[in-house]
């Protein structure tokens, strides 16, 4: 071995448990895209799969509050960590781009037509649909 490979400045380095934590972290966010559910997990849960990740035999939820604090890309994916209505510890993981649901309008373009990015919320779609169809009604 090298002396290299001993030596490790600590600002940049990440730790192979912090890095299977982003990669879970990052399969569990897309998974919840495609689900459309509050992007969550159990705190020990989601330290028993970090943990069956080679490599990370010895994470723990220590581990966790460390690598949340000190390491961006971990901060950048969990929004919080706190008790539910139950009194049970969850992550909350930050949802991906697009997959929160906003109202933006973009500036009408010169041809007039300004269309809207992002998913609207559906009650406020199926509303304006209703209410469209009763003044075609009239």
């Amino acid at each position: 071995m090298r002396a290299a490979d001993f030596i490790v400045e600590e600002s940049d380095y990440t730790s192979p448990s912090e890095i299977n934590l982003i990669n879970q972290l990052e399969t569990l966010r897309n998974r919840f895209g495609d689900v459309h559910e509050e992007p969550k997990i159990r705190l020990q849960a989601l330290v028993s799969l970090v943990r069956t990740t080679p490599g990370s035999e010895m994470f723990n939820v220590d581990s966790l509050i460390t690598a949340y604090d000190k390491n961006k890309s971990v901060k950048n994916l969990i929004t919080s960590i706190r008790d539910d209505d139950s009194g049970n510890k969850y992550v909350y993981i930050r949802p991906a781009i697009g997959e929160v649901d906003t109202d933006i309008e973009i500036e009408p373009t010169a041809n007039g037509s300004g269309k809207s990015i992002g998913r609207q919320n559906p009650q406020k779609t199926i509303s304006t649909m209703s209410k469209r169809a009763l003044r075609r009604r009239k």
